[in-house]
């Protein structure tokens, strides 16, 4: 318990200093950042399957993870859509690709990784059945932009889930993150956790909001799409 507790008192720590040096140079967090969303803690209080079960991924699903990182949900989420399912992580830092790539590789997941920017993804509407976005909205600089573009991507009634935890030096509050969603034209649904680690499930409506979707296509091209 004691060591425990050490090892929490010096995470916060930690993501005290990251936060000041985000504050100076905002934008994508760098891979050493990270440290404090890949330890023990997490995986034993907030892991993967916990994290997932607001999505109530089914086998089959086409599942879109935005900012995927080192692949913390990556291979739980791959496991459940299964076979004949899959997963396509986004994320505009190709480092991290690469390191989720060898992640998913070492654990024998299928999944699809693309290059890019979250306020214009490149995929067809209405072609996702869930969108995972954990502790990764901080780092979007254009936040309202992201929402329109999954709500775009998901299909009528599919759900996206937004979780965020308090080590993230990019942390968002509950409350800003349903202000934005409501904003984009997402339904809240519901919203589960506390303050040091918090999950919100959105849904698409299953009538159209009055957005009119970008033009975009997959991103099936050299350079876009990591297989």
């Amino acid at each position: 318990m004691t060591e425990l507790l050490i090892l929490t008192i010096l995470l916060m720590i930690w993501t005290a200093v990251i936060r000041i040096v985000r504050k100076i140079r905002p934008g994508a967090v760098p891979a050493m950042a990270h440290f404090a969303l890949r330890t023990p803690l997490r995986q034993k209080l907030f892991g993967p399957v916990a994290t997932l079960k607001a999505a109530d991924i089914k086998p089959g699903w086409r599942v879109l993870d935005i900012g995927p990182g080192w692949g913390f949900l990556a291979h739980e989420a791959s496991r459940q859509v299964g076979p004949e399912g899959q997963l396509v992580g986004v994320d505009i830092e190709e480092r991290m690709l690469h390191r989720c790539r060898q992640s998913m590789d070492a654990a024998s997941d299928p999944a699809s990784l693309a290059c890019a920017d979250g306020s214009q993804l490149p995929f067809r509407s209405d072609s996702f059945d869930a969108a995972l976005l954990v502790s990764v909205l901080g780092e979007v600089r254009n936040r309202s932009e992201l929402f329109a573009e999954v709500i775009r991507c998901l299909k009528p009634g599919a759900y996206a889930i937004v979780n965020e935890l308090v080590l993230d030096p990019d942390y968002v509050f509950p409350w800003t993150i349903r202000n934005l969603a409501g904003a984009a034209g997402l339904e809240v649904v519901e919203g589960s956790g506390n303050i040091l680690c918090h999950t919100t499930k959105l849904r698409k409506p299953l009538v159209e909001t009055g957005y009119v979707p970008a033009q975009a296509q997959e991103a099936e091209v050299a350079g876009q799409v990591y297989r």
